[in-house]
């Protein structure tokens, strides 16, 4: 199920290729989140995450420009078909989901979304997947105590405790692999493009859509190559958004129900 050291040094030597991430940054965030949770309860929160993924067909809304649009277009089919559909919301992206009164089964942060809509999706049921890395733990020592009861947690680096590695970078790319781990059926990314426009919901502090920085457009990168590798032929884009140059089938709205049948 878990990444083995191999797996983890390849992935993680793609990101520092492109980032100079700092690794000791990261291990101090791992080993904070190690010493601080509860592993019993974490394991219960990963029979759940299981559950939720196994054999299903999993919708993972990204923080693209077409995010509103792509709920729209799909809010009649997702509770018309509740039973058979999986949400995960991207960090940022779950504010919109909320928004629209839709609550995700599962979600994909670390802690720099909007941390009120991320406490409402947990309320209402969603298991938090929360990422322990060397730029958050500030957050991670403001907010664990408060999520702790609904989440699983993960690194960038090798597992410590019952902080584990399924593979990815960004939250995106993150859910995609939580998404392979645990044995979806099929798996749809929506308002996911990797491209140079950095939608508003993608952090708290931004009004409207605007152009990726630099940094930003690095962390795309990543993300699109790290997919790549592990993109099969149950992975689809869905909806308005779609990533260039990636090979795997897209499909309009009017075409997902009939795969999840």
């Amino acid at each position: 199920m878990f990444l083995n050291r191999e797996a983890v040094s390849d992935y993680y030597l793609t990101v520092k290729r492109v980032i100079n991430i700092n690794t000791l940054d990261d291990l101090r965030a791992r080993s904070f989140v190690a010493a601080k949770i509860n592993c019993s309860l974490t394991k219960i929160n990963f029979r759940k995450i299981f559950q939720k993924i196994h054999q299903r067909n999993i919708f993972i809304f990204g923080a693209s420009s077409t995010l509103e649009d792509d709920i729209k277009g799909l809010r009649e089919l997702l509770f018309k078909r509740k039973s058979k559909i999986t949400i995960v919301g991207v960090n940022g992206a779950t504010k919109a989901l909320v928004d629209y009164g839709i609550y995700p089964d599962i979600v994909v942060t670390d802690l720099d979304g909007d941390f009120e809509a991320l406490f409402k999706a947990a309320f209402n049921g969603a298991v938090m997947v929360i990422h322990a890395h060397g730029d958050n733990i500030s957050a991670l020592r403001k907010y664990l105590s408060k999520l702790s009861p609904y989440s699983i947690y993960t690194t960038q680096l090798e597992p410590e405790g019952c902080v584990e590695n399924y593979g990815g970078f960004t939250d995106g790319d993150r859910a995609l692999f939580l998404a392979l781990k645990f044995g979806a059926s099929k798996i749809f990314l929506i308002a996911m493009d990797f491209g140079d426009i950095v939608g508003k919901y993608s952090k708290p502090w931004l009004k409207c859509n605007i152009k990726a920085w630099g940094l930003k457009k690095k962390k795309f990168q990543i993300a699109k190559e790290l997919i790549a590798k592990v993109a099969v032929n149950n992975v689809f884009t869905l909806g308005k958004s779609r990533i260039k140059n990636f090979n795997v089938k897209h499909l309009d709205y009017s075409e997902v129900e009939n795969i999840i049948q």
